[in-house]
Formats: structure tokens, C-alpha cells, sequence
């Protein structure tokens, strides 16, 4: 009686085994990574962005990660100024990625806020138009 017990666990004892050898091995998703054409891991990457906000159309590319920069700004076309756009630029912390854009937008008065993320924590950069015409640029982490 002792032995067939012992030949009936063994195959369970030796399944479980072989399961948790298979977890233990089993590969993260790449999911998370962005990559590039070639399949290697992007080190750098462009995100662009095309939004209708009140009665204005933005177009915005960011060049993403460390730092994050917008490397173009247009409302109806038009682009912002270099000037402006180092003064927004220089709001990004140095170690920075791209999160995504959130807006508030009224006929005359729009509001983008550029959300990234650091180690240091969350960083907002908002942005303010009014009639299209970017009024601020100011701090918001």
C-alpha cells in the first residue's frame, strides 16, 4: 500500500515541479518597450499629436525620453516660437518620459497641459491660449 501511494504522488510531486520550472522560466512581455523598425529597442522616439480644442486645431510633436522636448507646437497651423518653445523645454525635468495631454477648452480660451512623468514624481507643464495665441508657459509640477 505504502509503494503505490509513493508511485501515485511521485508523478504529482514531479508535474509540480516541471509547472514551476516553466513559470520560473516563462519571459516578460516586451509590451512596454517601445521599438524600432529593425525590432531593437527604441531609444528615442517622436509622439505627434493632432487635437481639435475649442475652435483651434494643435498640432505638437514631443521627442521623448531624457528629456522630454516639444520639438513643435502649431495652432491652425501657425508655429510657435523657438523662444517659446525653449521656455516650455526648460520646464521638463532633465530625466523625463512623455505621459499623454489633457485639455480644457472653451471657444476663445484653450488650456493643454503636457503630463511626463521623472523619478522625482509626476511633472505638468500647462499651457494657456487664448484666441489661439499662447498667453503662458508657467511651472505647474
Amino acid at each position: 500500500m505504502k509503494i503505490n501511494v509513493a508511485v501515485a504522488i511521485a508523478p504529482l510531486v514531479f508535474g509540480a515541479a516541471a509547472a514551476c520550472s516553466l513559470v520560473a522560466r516563462a519571459e516578460t512581455s516586451d509590451l512596454d518597450v517601445l521599438r524600432s523598425e529593425d525590432g531593437m529597442p527604441a531609444h528615442r522616439y517622436i509622439s505627434q499629436h493632432r487635437l481639435s480644442c475649442g475652435s483651434r486645431v494643435f498640432e505638437l510633436a514631443l521627442e521623448s525620453p531624457n528629456p522630454v522636448r516639444l520639438t513643435e507646437l502649431k495652432v491652425d497651423g501657425a508655429e510657435v516660437s523657438t523662444a517659446q518653445l525653449r521656455a516650455i523645454n526648460a520646464q521638463a525635468p532633465e530625466r523625463s518620459w512623455f505621459q499623454g495631454i489633457a485639455s480644457s477648452c472653451t471657444l476663445a480660451r484653450q488650456s493643454l497641459t503636457l503630463q511626463l512623468s521623472s523619478p522625482q514624481g509626476a511633472v505638468t507643464i500647462p499651457l494657456s491660449f487664448k484666441d489661439g495665441v499662447l498667453i503662458q508657459a508657467v511651472p505647474g509640477r
